[in-house]
Parts: structure tokens; C-alpha cells; sequence
């Protein structure tokens, strides 16, 4: 007959086995996308690749994206490769502009329905930010109290998104600056704290990347330019040639999940925010000393 200790082991190794993996790959099934450029570009091609990433992830698509000053935002509650929006945007030569974040969604809080659709946007001293999330925060509403900002869904990411504006707010950081970085930075390990946690946002002028300090999932980022020659989309048996894709002079940096072209993509590391503006990196927050499970 078995002892506790006995049985206690073989539950811990039925949870390392079997258990824990489950709910890392629920983890790792949203996905990320966004970009920032010095220019204007056209972003048929990577959203493209990009949508096909609904295989894992079937509850809805959406993608914000920057043509001047204001944000023009497009999401259904439906897959990516389902939908005929999706379909007129890869077609719609209109769709471009420097700055763009995108997500895939595979729900884990709130139902199947437009208002929990990745991305959010709100506004704040005058400038449209969104934001899409990856992770699933744990009795956020207590952890994370709101105030000026409500959200209109369900999710545990757009209650995220009004308390991070809240912060900004509050700091009235009206025009970023390195010290309102660092700050962010540390904002977000503390909301962190309350469960794994990707980001993509933006505010029109900034792209704003972050990966859960706790390593609970990838997020990946790659530099390009005009320069650039032929690159191979991961997801599509297609080559397209930057040179002819991208304006002259033409240089950013594209942000994902996973890697979505054959080019050498480098890893966000745990607990690291970047940031870019223009097509340059601006900010690269140190990461995590301890990945796992740092407090």
C-alpha cells in the first residue's frame, strides 16, 4: 500500500507531465503582432502571414493601426482566415501606415463577441492608444483597482488596459521620456504580478513591447529596411522582396510572437520592455535577473 509521500509524488509528476503543459499552451495560443516604421508601409503582406495564426487561435482577430494621428481599428469575433474582412484588407492598398499592433485570440476570459476583441483602444490627452495582451491575469479586479478608465468588455485584458491608463494618466506623461519608461517598466512587473503577461500597445508615436518576466512565453522582434532583399513569410510558401514592398529608405522593426519571416528574429527578454518610435529601437529595459517565478 502506498504512503502519502509516494502518493504526493505521483501527483506532482502527473502535474508536471500532463497538467502544467496544458496550461502553457493555453498560454502560449494568443498571439502578437505589431510594427514600427519611419514611414508608412504597406501592411498587407505581413498581415497575411500573420492571420494565419488562427489555427489555435479561433475567437477573434483584430489590428489598430496608424495613419496620422488617429487610430483606425478593425476586429471580429471570428477566425482570422474566416473572415471577408480580413480578406479585403489583404487587398486593400489603403491599409498601411508606420505604426500598427495586431492579435489573434484564443479566449480564456469573456465570451466570443466584438467587445472582447484584441485590440482595445482609449484615448488619453489626446492621443488614441490601443493595446492587445497575451496571458491570463488572476482576480484582477481586486489586484487591480480602476478609475477614470472603464472597460466595455469582459476580459481580463481590457481591465489591464484601463488601469495602465490610469497609471499614465496619473503620472500625465503627455510626451514619453526615459524616465517614463523606466517607470513603465516597472509598472508593468507589478501588474505582472498578478499573472503571465505579453504586450503589444502603442500610442500613435511609440511602439511598446513587453514579455512576461516569468518567461511564460516568447515575444520575438526583427529589424528591416528598404535594403533588405527577399524574405520568406514562415506561414505562406511565399517570397516578397522588401526593395519593392517597402519605400525607399525605409527602416523599422517588426514585433511577434513567433518569428514570421526566415530573417534572424532575437528574443524580448523575461520582463524586458522596448520601445521604438520611427522606425528606431528608443528603449531597451534591462530583463529580468531571475526568469522564473520572480516576485
Amino acid at each position: 500500500m502506498m504512503n502519502i509521500s509516494t502518493i504526493l509524488f505521483k501527483l506532482f509528476l502527473l502535474f508536471c507531465l500532463f497538467i502544467l503543459p496544458l496550461q502553457q499552451q493555453k498560454l502560449l495560443s494568443c498571439e502578437l503582432m505589431g510594427y514600427s516604421f519611419n514611414q508608412p508601409v504597406a501592411a498587407k503582406s505581413i498581415f497575411s502571414t500573420f492571420r494565419l495564426r488562427d489555427k489555435k487561435n479561433r475567437d477573434g482577430w483584430g489590428v489598430a493601426y496608424y495613419p496620422d494621428s488617429s487610430v483606425q481599428l478593425y476586429k471580429e469575433p471570428v477566425r482570422a482566415t474566416k473572415s471577408e474582412l480580413g480578406n479585403f484588407l489583404e487587398k486593400y492598398d489603403k491599409f498601411r501606415a508606420p505604426t500598427l499592433i495586431a492579435h489573434v485570440r484564443n479566449g480564456s476570459v469573456g465570451s466570443r463577441a466584438y467587445r472582447n476583441t484584441h485590440p482595445y483602444s482609449m484615448p488619453l490627452f489626446g492621443q488614441p492608444y490601443s493595446l492587445a495582451h497575451n496571458g491570463n491575469l488572476f482576480d484582477f479586479k481586486q489586484k487591480l483597482p480602476l478609475g477614470t478608465y472603464k472597460p466595455a468588455g469582459d476580459t481580463d485584458s481590457e481591465h489591464l488596459f484601463s488601469f495602465l491608463l490610469d497609471r499614465i494618466n496619473s503620472r500625465g506623461v503627455r510626451k514619453w521620456k526615459q524616465e517614463d519608461f523606466l517607470w513603465l517598466q516597472k509598472t508593468l512587473h507589478s501588474i505582472n504580478a498578478t499573472g503571465p503577461m505579453n504586450l503589444v500597445f502603442s500610442d500613435g508615436k511609440h511602439l511598446f513591447a513587453y514579455r512576461d518576466k516569468n518567461d511564460y512565453t516568447a515575444l520575438h522582434y526583427v529589424k528591416q529596411s528598404h535594403q533588405d532583399k527577399k524574405v520568406a513569410l514562415r506561414d505562406k510558401n511565399k517570397t516578397i522582396n522588401l526593395q519593392t514592398e517597402y519605400p525607399k529608405n525605409t527602416k523599422g522593426y517588426v514585433v511577434a510572437t513567433r518569428p514570421l519571416t526566415n530573417e534572424k528574429w532575437q528574443l524580448i527578454l523575461p520582463g524586458q520592455l522596448l520601445v521604438f518610435s520611427k522606425g528606431e529601437k528608443i528603449f531597451e529595459g534591462k530583463a529580468m535577473k531571475k526568469w522564473y517565478f520572480a516576485q
